[in-house]
């Protein structure tokens, strides 16, 4: 979780400030910087097993951090806005039953 002491928070943030001045405009960019990231930790910490499986892992939870906190929001207000699929709402109805 991105969850971590505001003390220790202040030892990243220049380097989150250049990247909100450094913008990410497409998907091979953003895969760059979270891949060199990714290498220098595990460079920083050792090649290994444990290592690698913390890089994965990590990886994992930001994307489930991001669904749950973005992506179903997102989701939501689009079922709002165009409706929802005609399947859904049977298949809900079976499950009801």
């Amino acid at each position: 979780m991105p969850y971590i002491s505001q003390d220790k928070r202040v030892k990243f943030e220049n380097i989150i400030k250049e990247l909100d001045n450094s913008v990410i405009d497409n998907p091979g960019e953003l895969n760059y910087v979270i891949t060199n990231v990714c290498l220098k930790y595990i460079k920083h910490n050792g090649i290994n097993y444990t290592n690698l499986n913390s890089v994965s892992g990590v990886l994992n939870c930001v994307w489930e951090e991001i669904k749950d906190r973005i992506m179903r929001n997102y989701e939501y207000s689009k079922r709002i806005k165009n409706g929802d699929l005609e399947i859904y709402k049977k298949l809900e109805q079976v499950i009801k039953n």
